[in-house]
């Protein structure tokens, strides 16, 4: 994993790099298409969901092991509660290396939704490719 920058901020707009959610409604009615995240997209999110576990930065295998951790001991509760549970990911140039690790402990847990936030810095968007884009509730801004 290659050493991190002091003091980078990989978004402006708060995202932890990693973190367990609920909310009362699926993530994909909240974000109806594939684009970068944008700042009210992600204030109307945090009105909406409940963080049970956060790492602002994953720094190594102690944090996935926490995660581990935390699903071993949470995971029925989640599963079971009103709403919808996920693992929510930011991917970069660092978490990419746990990336295989993390999915793996969602899809042992149960928990309904994984979602990948990517670094915003990094390209390419489905907007790059306007033949590609088919599918979306809602034309693109």
């Amino acid at each position: 994993m290659p050493r991190r920058p002091k003091r980078e901020r990989l978004f402006q707009v708060g995202i932890p790099e990693l973190l367990v959610c609920t909310t009362a409604t699926g993530f994909l009615n909240l974000f109806q298409y594939f684009w970068p995240v944008s700042r009210d997209e992600f204030r109307q999110l945090q009105e909406q969901m409940s963080v049970l576990f956060e790492k602002e930065e994953v720094r190594g295998k102690g944090d996935v092991d926490e995660l581990a951790r935390y699903l071993e001991a949470e995971g029925e509760e989640l599963r079971s509660g009103s709403g919808t549970s996920a693992v929510v990911l930011t991917l970069n140039d660092y978490t990419r290396y746990w990336s295989s690790e993390l999915i793996a402990l969602w899809h042992d847990s149960g928990l309904e939704e994984f979602v990948v936030f990517k670094d915003p810095r990094r390209g390419p968007y489905l907007c790059d490719y306007p033949s590609l884009q088919k599918g979306f509730k809602r034309p693109p801004p």
